[in-house]
Order: C-alpha cells, then structure tokens, then sequence
C-alpha cells in the first residue's frame, strides 16, 4: 500500500496553472489569447484595459503605459508593440512575458524596446498582476522631450551654468555640480580625479571637494571629502565631513563648526543648538556653537539614546523639500533625463544606516508637471521605536516611501531592520519588502519573521492579499536572511496556526467576475501548502500537470511517490505542518500500486 496526493489536491493546482505554461515551452495557445486580447482591448476604454488587472498597481502609473502603447501621441511619435514576437518565462509564480517594441520620433531612428507583463490565472483564466514598463517609458520620454523641442530648452536653459562652471574652473580643477539656493547658485569645485559614477558607488578617490559661489567667492575650501546640499541640517550651511569627521560652514564662507564631530543633529532647547557625538562620547552645541560635553538636559539625552530623533519625525529628501544638486555632465543622450540630482544626506542618517553618503538619481525640477522627467520625486522616510533584541544590542525599522515619476508603479515601500549596540553603534543591517502592513517579530531567541503584503496580486494563494513572510537567523550579532523556495515560507520554519491562515483577504469571483472578501484561506490554498512541503523532499506527484509543473522548478529532484517515505525523512515541524494541514483538508487517500 502507498499513499499518494488526493485528486482533490490536484485540482487544486489545475485550477491555478490552467493550460500549463512551463519556463521551457514560452508562451502557451491559452497566454497567446490573452495576449490578443490585450492587444484588442488597447483599442477600447481604460476601464475595459484595467479590467484585464488584478492588482493594487497604481492605475495613474498603469495607464500611462497604456496610452504609450495605445500610439495616440499626436506629436508624431510612432509605437508599435510587436506582441506575436512575445516571450515567457516563470518567474517565482508568476508568468513573466516579455513583449518587444519600436519607437521612432520624427525624422530619428528607430529604437528597440520592451516593457513586461506579469502574468498569473485565477478560475483557468489569466489577470495581469504588474505592468513593468520603466525602459519603455523612459525611451518614450526621450523622444518625446526631443519631438517637442524640450531637450534643445533644457541645454539653452543650462548653458548659463555651464559657461559659468568653466569660467570658474580657473581656480581649481574642475567644477562638478551646482545648486541653486535662494537667491544664489554655488558650484562644487574639485582638486585631484574625480568620478561621479564611482562616488556614487562609495569608492574611494583622490580629490578634494569645495563650495563656490557664482562670484567664485570661496564658502568652503578645497579640502573636504564631500559637502552636502545648502541648508538640508542648519539654515543657510552645508555640512561639510574630511576623514569620516564632520562639520559646517555657513553659506557666508564662515566656518560654524570644524570637522571633528562623528555626526551633528539640530536640537532646538533653551541654549543649545545642536546634539554631537565624537567616537563614543555625546556632548552639545550652544547657540553660538561653542561644544560642551555631556547632554544639556535629560530629555535630550533620551532622543539621542532611544533615537528619538528619528522616531518622533519624518524625514523628507526631494526637490519640493530640499535644493538639489545638479551634476554637470554633457547634455546629450539620455542622461539629463535619468533623474541625476544629488542628494548627500546629512552624516547622522548614513551614521544610522539609513542612507549611503550620497543619493542620485533625484528630480531637479519642483514643478508639478514632471511629463519630461524620469526618477525619484521625493522619499520619506520614518522609524518606529526601538526594541530590546538582548540585553546589549536594540533594533529599530525604518521605513522608505518613495514616489518615482515614470514606470511601473508610483510608490514604492522597503524598509530597513537595523541592529545597534547600547552606544547607538550600528551593528548590521538588513532590507526588508512590502508595500503595507509590515511587521517584523521574534519568533525564538534566534528566528525573526517580517510579515508584509504587496500590491501586485498572483502567486498560488487564492487570496489575492495574502500576506508574504520572510524569515531571519539571529546569531547574536547580526541577522541573517534564510532563503527557501517555499512561496509560504512560514511552513519552512514555523510550526503553524491559524493565525497564519486568517486576516483581511480578497478573493476572485469568477462567477460576478469581482472580488469578494474572506477572513480564511481556502482550501485551494491550503492544499497548495501541503503540495510544497511534499515536493521539497522528492516526492514524485501522480498527475502530469503537477509533475510538469515541479518537474521544471531547478530545487525539485523527484525521489519517491511515497507519501509515508516522505513523512518520515521530513523535518519535525514539516511533519507537524502536514499534520495540520491533514485535519484542514483530510488526509491524502490511499491507493494500491
């Protein structure tokens, strides 16, 4: 006698695969329709075109492509979709399609691009679970700005400073950037060789970085590792760091504070005007700047030691809150268009881990109409109080929002875990993903799990909104990502409950063709989670499509079509999950062979 998946398992997979799609044969007759049918409803109404997604992409985001693809701009810019040239491959439980395309503006070549699909089905149909078009749109917009005559604007509109950078670089080598603040543009000079690309990777070079003004008026000598953005930590200063110090320099050219401090926070109590920390010792800044040791007040010392600064406020870098530093670099091709603002936080947050020492790929431009940029708009970021991991070490998690212009999604989320000693030393740090609800808790004195769930839909959970975990080793003095191929992860590491199978979820309706709520997973789903755990030690399914299906994931090696063989080789809380998910769904039936 052995025992062997149920039927009713494996119509479970049946109806999430459908007609069988697998990384090695591409597209199927079932995604080639659908993709006829995309092609076809490019023709109709937007509301016809989303209706084809399922997702919490933004729709805003979602229809610029669309109109891209649509070819309906008037300014004589061709696009053509080439969807019979489609490819497809599974990435994760998705099926990613990639559609190659042409533009061509008027009078240029043409241009080769692609934008993706991905693709999952539901009820033996498919849905688009995201749109990426970041490529496609960034093209179309190169084009665009060059139809419209907004490139040859932007180099008329910055030659002015690109005359005035040569003029300036008589006093030193080079002139590298510039930034308008207030009512005054100042340059960044350089002594030595300088590359902005490998800065911008935190390789170490040989210069030495100053502040001009448009006058050619010295601010801040030529000997500073890097100098940060007008008034971003003090009113009307630049902070200023030389060999990991730091200090600033007010934008009259008068040095405020030498560099000699490991970071410098703003505090506004009574007489004191700044909080700074020097190796493993804190002291204060009154308001004429004058350092004195120690903390002026109780309440200060508490914002610095439960990082209070941090956690009580939230941080905004982009051009409607800060001035941003433009690079000067040839304004040809595409680059002027990327996004290459500078933005170099001040040192308390890249002391923090949360920031490099210098940002890019910023938009420059504050007006409201960005239709000829590409890049980041803004980015906010705040962190929620810390919590005790030992005795000795405290972890706090930041979270990043930042809104992109142009591409597949608007916003987007990732957060930061980050591990500190009781001096406020940064011990390690991780990233983290999802777009709402994140969560991230201890599970032992060694595992930490992050809960979180993402906007784009798909996967095999039923529930469109079913929330994604990820699990991390803790080894005392750092955390450790552990991987798996599981989508549920949480049947991998945890024994589980139904506090993992309950929450908010929505599900699709084929029958009213919407989405329906639930607070409990289906056991679509659920038999999905036992399909996992069996294949992860070999077992060899009896029905074609499942088989097809693992056959083609690069960890699965079939090895038994005994289920007791199986439970007996798996782990202790493997063996624990199946038996949950057993009294969920019933036992696998029995079978002779």
């Amino acid at each position: 006698m052995k025992k062997i998946i149920s039927v009713f398992a494996a119509t479970i997979l049946a109806s999430l695969i459908g007609c069988s799609v697998s990384p090695k044969n591409g597209l199927d007759q079932s995604a080639k329709a659908f993709l006829s049918e995309f092609q076809k409803k490019l023709e109709g109404s937007n509301e016809e075109i989303l209706a084809l997604f399922l997702t919490n992409q933004n729709k805003n985001e979602i229809l610029k492509a669309i109109e891209i693809l649509r070819n309906s701009d008037t300014s004589g810019i061709r696009v053509l979709p080439l969807f019979e040239q489609a490819t497809a491959s599974w990435v994760d439980t998705f099926l990613r399609v990639e559609i190659p395309l042409e533009m061509q503006g008027n009078g240029s070549e043409i241009q080769k691009q692609k934008f993706f699909m991905k693709l999952f089905q539901r009820d033996g149909r498919y849905h688009i679970g995201g749109l990426e078009a970041d490529e496609m749109y960034k093209q179309y917009i190169l084009i665009k700005a060059e139809n419209d005559g907004a490139l040859a604007r932007r180099m008329a509109d910055a030659k002015i400073y690109y005359d005035k950078a040569r003029e300036l670089q008589k006093n030193c080598d080079t002139i590298v950037w510039y930034v308008h603040h207030k009512n005054m543009t100042y340059y960044y000079a350089v002594n030595g060789s300088f590359n902005f690309d490998s800065l911008a990777k935190g390789v170490k070079q040989d210069y030495k970085m100053g502040l001009l003004d448009e006058n050619g008026i010295v601010i801040v000598p030529i000997e500073f590792d890097l100098i940060g953005n007008p008034s971003i930590g003090l009113p009307d200063a630049v902070e200023v760091s030389k060999g990991g110090k730091v200090g600033y320099y007010g934008l009259t050219g008068k040095l405020i504070v030498p560099a000699a401090h490991d970071w410098l926070i703003p505090y506004q109590e009574n007489e004191t005007q700044a909080l700074v920390k020097n190796d493993s010792s804190y002291g204060w800044l009154d308001k004429l700047f004058v350092y004195h040791r120690g903390f002026p007040s109780v309440t200060a010392e508490q914002s610095i030691k439960e990082f209070g600064y941090l956690t009580t406020n939230t941080f905004s870098f982009g051009a409607k809150h800060n001035d941003i530093i433009n690079v000067l670099y040839p304004l040809t091709g595409e680059f002027r268009f990327n996004g290459s603002g500078v933005v170099v936080p001040p040192a308390y947050f890249v002391k923090a881990g949360l920031f490099s020492s210098m940002e890019t790929q910023y938009l420059t431009d504050k007006r409201d109409s960005l239709n000829f940029q590409y890049g980041t708009e803004y980015v906010e970021t705040k962190s929620r109080k810390p919590f005790n991991v030992t005795e000795t070490i405290d972890a706090f998690i930041s979270e990043f929002k930042s809104r992109f212009v142009g591409g597949r999604q608007e916003f987007y989320m990732t957060y930061k875990i980050t591990l500190v000693d009781k001096n406020q030393n940064v011990l390690t740090r991780v990233d983290a993903y999802g777009d709402h609800d994140f969560q991230f808790r201890k599970k032992t004195d060694s595992l930490y799990e992050s809960r979180a769930t993402y906007d784009m839909g798909g996967g095999f959970a039923q529930e469109f909104n079913f929330p994604s975990y990820v699990y991390y080793r803790f080894d005392g003095r750092q955390f450790t990502q552990l991987s798996t191929h599981r989508e549920f992860a949480f049947t991998e590491f945890i024994k589980m409950d139904s506090s993992y199978l309950t929450g908010d979820f929505a599900v699709w309706d084929s029958k009213i063709e919407k989405q329906v709520k639930t607070n409990f997973v289906g056991t679509a789903t659920l038999g999905y989670m036992r399909n996992e755990i069996l294949a992860s030690y070999g077992f060899i399914f009896s029905e074609a499509h499942l088989s097809e299906w693992y056959g083609n994931q690069n960890w699965y090696t079939p090895i038994t079509d005994s289920y007791d063989e199986v439970y007996n080789k798996a782990s202790e809380i493997d063996k624990y999950n199946l038996d949950f998910l057993n009294r969920m769904i019933g036992a696998p039936e029995a079978k002779s062979m």
